[in-house]
Parts: C-alpha cells; structure tokens; sequence
C-alpha cells in the first residue's frame, strides 16, 4: 500500500493509497474529521489536486483527479463520468448483494463453529470453580484417614481376542490379568467395554462372528475373581440381526449375557451400561458409529432417573465415544443433554487412541462430565482404575505390567474437577494426602514432594511428605497435611510429585496437578476436540453445504452466481459447470440419484439383504420382510466424499474439453488447469475402485453388479472427454 504526507490547515495528515486514483484520507486519532475542516483543493504541498466527499458531514475519502488541468467536477455529477467516480457510503457498501451474502456466511460459520466447538472453548477454561453457598449443611466435611467411603473399579476395553493366533499375547496377557492383577488390585467391579472378540477373517476382509473365539473369551473371564460387566461393541455385533439370534454369541458366552440397557449399583455409585450398538448389526463398516432409537433413548433416560434417586455419581459405561453415537433429538431431550445432566463420567473405547495420534484421550465439560476413551488392550495392554474417595471422582489410566501404579485420590486431578456433581471444596479442608498404589511385589515407600509456583511459596518441612500405609486397606497410602494452612499459599492449580518404590527396587514418579480454590486445569485440545465435537451434527453440516454449494454451481444462472459470489469463486464455479447442457443435466441426475437412490445392493448380513443411501441404511428383515433403517453418519460423509471427489473434477474436465473445441477464451482453458482437472479425476477413479472393491469382499457379487452409483459415474468420466463443440 502506497502512503502521501501533506500538512493542511495545520493538521499532519496521511492520505494511503488502495485503488489507482483513490485515497483515504487518515489523522493521528484514526478517526472521520468534519466536513469544514477542508477546502475543495488541497495544499501547495500536495501535487495532485484532491476533492472532499462528504457524508452527513463527515469526510469519508479524497479522490485524486487523473488530469490535474481538468476542472473539478461538481459533486452532483453523473458518476459514470470518466472524471468522477464517487464512493458510494458505507451503509450502500453493506446493502450490496455480494456483501449481504458474505455476511449471512460469516453469520452462518460463527453458529457452526459455536456448535462444534463452542463447548471447547469453555472446556480449556482454567478459572476457579465457584464456591457453592451453605452446600451440605454449610459445613465442609474433613477428609482424613477413614477407610470407609472409599471404592475403585476397573476398566478394559478393546480386546480383540482372534483365533488366528496369539503372537502378541494378548490372550496370555489377559489370563495374567484375571488370575494375578485383579486379586491385587481387588476391585468391587470389572468394566469391559466392548470389542471383546475381533471377528475378522485372516486378512481382515471379512466379519462376522466366530465361536472359536467367544469360547477363548469366556474361558479367561470365567475365572475372575471379582464381578465382570461386560457390553457389546461393533465387532461383537458384526452380521448379527437382532439379540438372541443365532448369530449372536454375546449373550451365549457373555459375562453379562445382558442386551439394552442396566444398572449396577454399589452402594452410592451407580453404573449404567449403554448399549449403542446397531440393530441389525452389518458387516464392517457401516456399525462404526452407534445408533440410539427414541425408544432405545427413552429407556437410557429412564436409568439415569432411577439412578439419580440414590447415587452421588453415575458412571456411564459404553463401547462408543458420546460424539459419533448417532441419536435422535427430539426438544430438550438429547443425548449429550442426557449426560451432562446426569452422568459424572462417560468411560467408553472404539478409538484406540486414533493409533497413538491422541494419547490420553480425555476431556471435561464445563457442565461437569468426564469423557474418558481407554486405550485398547489389543496392542496398549490398558487398564484404568476409577475411584471414588469422599465422593471425590478420579480416574487414571496405566499399562499392565508396568509396575508400581499409582492414583492420588485427595487431592484429585485439577483436570478432573467436576463442578456441581463433587463437593471438591472438601480438598482445602483435609487433614492427609490419600492415594492408592499396587506392585506385585508390594510397595516399601511413598513420599510426596509438593512443588509450588512462581507465586507461592511452601516450606521445606512443608514440601515433602512421607507416607503411611493404611493399618487395614494396604492398597491406601495416607501422608499428613495441613491443607487447611496451605491452601492460603496455594493458590491455582499446583503440581506435587508422588515417588512410589515397591520392594523389588522399582520405583515410579508421577506428577499430579491440583487445586484447593477450585482452579481447572485444561485438558489437551485435541483430545477435547475428537471427544465432544457431534460428528453426527458435522458430518450433517458438511454434506448439506457440498451438496448446496453443488447444485448452485449446476443449476443457477452465472448471472446469479455473479451477483451473489466474489469474483475468485464466481470464476472457479465456472469452471465446474460443464459448457455443454448435455452434460450438465448429466451432472444434475448424477447428485440427485446419489442424495436418494441406493449406492449398491448387497447382502448386509448373511440372512439379510440391505442397501446404502445417503441417508442410511436400509435392511430387509427375512421374518417380516420389513425395511429397517438405521441412519449412519457414513453415508453423509461419502456423499460429501463423492461430491467432491467426482461431480467437481468432472465438470472441470468436461468444461475445459468443451473451451478447447471451441477455441475460445476461458477462465480454465489453460493447460494447467486442465491437468489438474485431470489428475482431480484420476485420483477419484482410484477412490471410486477401492471402494467398489471393498463393498464386493465383504457384502458378495451383488455389491460389485448392483453398484449404480459406479457404474454411474464411470458413464459419466466417459462423456466428460467427449469433444463436442460447445453451444
């Protein structure tokens, strides 16, 4: 940007310059400067003559004459003159077509972004917890060294048992587990959430269940010393139609052996499994994400109200993460409503960390819920102990055989803090720091070592704590403090280092974040992203806008997009439509059919024939020759897929064709553009192969013959390098 100094009437003024022939006229404050200020001309110190533009009394811009000779036009001039072009004033800006549509975007993305990702914003907050008035009596009851208000569960997740061997020993590791950790750690309850079989063939093209397995399975649990509740996931629902069908070896060989949704109540603590998995359940891929019916939904709600009579905490148990189970909404009544209201922690498993690439995978609601996805015990040998200790809710996550482990209880994780649903101002009032540690060879010594900020300051004598172990319950250390006392100099969230060494020598450090006013520690942003961004809302979001965006760029005239567009997009929406009507229509019925009609028809399980819409999936039930529809977010996600992938570099391919013919001037007649329309295209063929093989594998020939949407587009890539002179 070009800049002109000039002093005028005594004011030091700085005209920058945007366009050829226009100024904008600044002072040292930023701000419009009044009318009378000016005359017509400028000074003698400005060679160009400058005009003043008023606007109710404001001067807004300076324009500069392209002939100094010329005479000043009047203000009431034409402004189609060549020697006056008027700006039109900033309400006539913002009334443009153009600008009107950019803001309704701008207005449009902010509600989208607050949708999915408001909750985040607010979930990374590390503002204290407001101190709740006159709660329980008003009184804050004193944490000391009791035994009694303290119990632990634990989860796994994700086994995977296959009956192609076990080379990697997760079999092996799972019998250790049973017969050596469980009576160490001594849990009231073991949660196993989902994926207990793998259900694959050999080379993994195949699912469906295998009793060889389910066999495998049972025998490791059956040996269980403590309670097991175990819940289905997908791959324990693959090819299965409905519950108790011979297809269905869960309820056979399960722990549980229970389908839909229950109960477990330990004392105060209630457990509610929720059962998302697909009814029927397809093969591989489309029971990825969960599916709650309005029924399904209203027995959910129904547990977390009868639980919510008794329990201070309800632990929700699933195989799915909260974001990709897919459930109706129907007014207040959601699922992710249903959560934040109720539950305190949502445990579930399906991700396997996004292979390591989100690792812990835990996030917290400003409203008060924990959402934890464990690691899979298929490759991670992950095990997470849950506990409550004073009604205070903590929960970590360690690796089998990787000994001591450790799980400080008070004071709990800063990042765990759950607002309304603990009464964790109790922490300032407690007389010892309690945690929970286990070795196989037992554990000699613990000490604490409290690290202050840069703000407080904590005395030697005040920093490190010998421990003591519980004179019954030698899972529980205890180590005196004086929070009271400290909580003065503690102030925000403080880190203190647990040293625990058992008596082989082994000796581990952790390092616990907390807080005694309250003070919230973030969780890491990409896992509060993966976990409580709705995929189903997004997934949604996105095949409305590629679909909208689509049709526009197909059906309305360019004189509308003209209006409506930028010049840069209006330009590359030209390209996309095909310079042939022909083609065009072609185009059209191409969107269409794949936003209705099926993509292929196929056996969906090995009783039931079905078929994948944009929408959905449709299965026809053998009994009663009924269709069922289960929505799944991956239809959305492959009409989006194929939209951009196939219909945009289909146009540009058929456009730049058709302007080549015609040896005429257009935005997309160079040669570059056209390889990129190509390459575009030959990358969506790939695309287009790989997954007309995949649905062949899995879901038989009539998947690779009844596949209109390929065959379709393939028609389609055909008559796009057809060369026709352009009308």
């Amino acid at each position: 940007m070009k800049t002109r100094h000039l002093v005028f009437n005594n004011l030091d003024l700085t005209l920058a310059k945007l366009n050829e022939g226009e100024f904008h006229l600044k002072n040292d404050s930023q701000k419009p400067l009044p009318c009378d200020t000016f005359a017509t001309t400028a000074s003698p110190r400005s060679s160009p003559a400058l005009t003043r533009v008023c606007q109710r009394g404001v001067v807004h811009t300076l324009r500069r004459r392209p002939n100094p000779q010329t005479p000043l036009p009047s203000l009431t001039q034409n402004r189609s003159s060549a020697h006056w072009n008027a700006p039109v004033s900033v309400l006539q800006s913002m009334a443009r077509p153009s600008s009107c549509v950019g803001a309704l975007l701008g207005v449009a993305l902010a509600m989208l972004l607050w949708l999915v990702l408001g909750e985040l914003l607010l979930s990374t907050s590390t503002a204290a917890l407001p101190h709740p008035a006159a709660a329980d009596g008003g009184a804050a009851a004193e944490i000391g060294a009791g035994r009694d208000r303290l119990k632990w569960l634990m989860q796994i997740s994700d086994l995977h048992i296959s009956e192609h061997g076990d080379e990697d020993g997760r079999l092996r590791d799972l019998h250790a587990l049973i017969n050596t950790t469980l009576p160490l750690v001594k849990p009231a309850l073991l949660i196993v959430s989902g994926d207990m079989t793998d259900a694959k063939d050999r080379r993994a093209l195949t699912t469906a269940q295998r009793a060889s397995e389910w066999r495998m399975y049972a025998a490791a649990l059956n040996a269980s010393s403590v309670p097991v509740v175990d819940l289905r996931g997908n791959h324990d629902a693959f090819n299965v139609l409905d519950p108790f069908s011979e297809t269905d070896l869960y309820t056979a060989h399960g722990a549980s052996k229970k389908h839909g949704h229950h109960t477990i109540r330990l004392g105060d603590l209630a457990i509610v499994v929720l059962d998302a998995t697909p009814k029927p359940g397809p093969r591989a891929p489309f029971n990825a994400f969960g599916h709650l019916t309005s029924a399904s939904l209203e027995d959910f709600a129904a547990e977390l109200r009868a639980a919510a009579q008794y329990a201070r905490h309800i632990v929700v148990a699933s195989h799915y993460p909260s974001g990709i189970v897919v459930s109706p909404r129907s007014g207040d009544v959601s699922f992710k409503a249903l959560l934040r209201q109720y539950a305190s922690l949502y445990v579930c498993g399906h991700l396997h960390t996004l292979f390591d690439m989100v690792r812990p995978m835990h996030a917290n609601s400003p409203t008060g819920l924990l959402e934890m996805e464990l690691a899979d015990w298929k490759l991670h040998r992950a095990v997470r102990v849950i506990a409550v200790d004073h009604d205070l809710l903590s929960v970590g996550d360690f690796e089998h055989g990787d000994w001591p482990w450790v799980l400080v209880t008070n004071p709990k994780s800063a990042q765990q803090l759950l607002s309304d649903k603990e009464p964790w101002w109790q922490m300032a009032n407690s007389s010892h720091i309690r945690l929970l540690a286990w070795s196989p060879a037992g554990i000699e010594r613990v000490r604490v070592v409290l690290n202050s900020n840069s703000n407080n300051k904590v005395s030697a004598d005040e920093g490190v704590i010998e421990c003591t172990k519980h004179a019954e319950e030698t899972a529980l250390w205890l180590c005196p403090w004086d929070a009271r006392a400290l909580s003065a100099k503690l102030t925000g969230v403080q880190t203190m280092k647990v040293v625990v060494t058992d008596t082989a020598g082994v000796q581990t450090t952790r390092t616990h974040q907390f807080s005694l006013d309250g003070s919230w520690a973030a969780m890491p942003l990409l896992a509060s992203i993966v976990l409580q961004v709705d995929f189903q809302l997004l997934l949604l979001c996105s095949a409305v806008a590629t679909t909208a965006l689509t049709l526009a760029a197909l059906l309305l005239p360019l004189s509308a997009l003209r209006s409506i567009t930028p010049p840069f997009i209006h330009r590359l929406i030209a390209t996309w439509r095909a310079g042939r009507s022909l083609m065009q229509r072609l185009l059209t019925l191409y969107v269409l059919y794949l936003l209705l009609g099926p993509w292929f028809v196929g056996r969906m399980l090995d009783s039931a024939w079905g078929s994948l819409h944009s929408f959905g999936v449709l299965v026809l039930q053998p009994a009663t020759h009924q269709l069922s529809l289960f929505p799944t977010p991956y239809g959305q996600f492959h009409l989006a897929l194929r939209l951009v992938l196939g219909v945009w570099p289909l146009a540009i391919v058929a456009h730049t064709t058709t302007t080549a013919t015609a040896n005429t001037s257009s935005f997309c007649q160079t040669s570059w553009w056209r390889i990129v329309g190509i390459v575009w295209l030959a990358v969506s063929c790939v695309v287009v192969v790989l997954f007309w093989i995949s649905m062949w594998v899995p879901y038989g020939p009539a998947a690779l013959i009844a596949n209109p949407s390929n065959v379709f587009f393939f028609v389609l890539v055909l008559r796009a390098f057809s060369r026709e002179p352009r009308r």
